[in-house]
């Protein structure tokens, strides 16, 4: 390989690296606002809009859809639960048993959602949470 062949590859290599999400650049009032992905508790889809929740207890609506974000989104941090949801692993408060093998996840600071995860997906939920 010459330097030049090299740089070339280098050069593609580093158009092609991919990076995820770090925050959303939302419309506000006059203008926008910032949210960064770590301030996100988890994401709901709800009648077809998707909303942003975040650690204080406030949402955000975004324009994006649950496929995409959830291809946005390291999945070092996030999991799709299920197609209304996708959960922020340092977020997690309690996974439960429910019939069928299913899994029921509790979120810090929303006592009352309730995330249900389905059989065939349980198994992948725990090893994401236990590494």
């Amino acid at each position: 390989y010459t330097d030049e062949n090299l740089q070339q590859l280098f050069d593609a290599l580093q158009k092609n690296k991919f990076r995820y999400r770090e925050r959303f650049l939302l419309p506000y009032r006059d203008g926008y606002k910032t949210v960064r992905v770590s301030d996100i508790n988890h994401i709901e889809t709800e009648n077809k809009i998707v909303y942003l929740r975040l650690n204080n207890g406030t949402s955000e609506v975004v324009n994006v859809s649950m496929d995409e974000l959830e291809h946005q989104q390291n999945p070092d941090y996030f999991f799709r639960a299920n197609r209304q949801y996708i959960i922020n692993v340092e977020h997690v408060l309690f996974l439960g048993n429910y019939f069928g093998g299913k899994l029921i996840v509790r979120l810090k600071g929303y006592p009352k959602t309730e995330i249900q995860v389905s059989k065939e997906k349980a198994q992948r939920l725990k090893e994401w949470i236990d590494r």
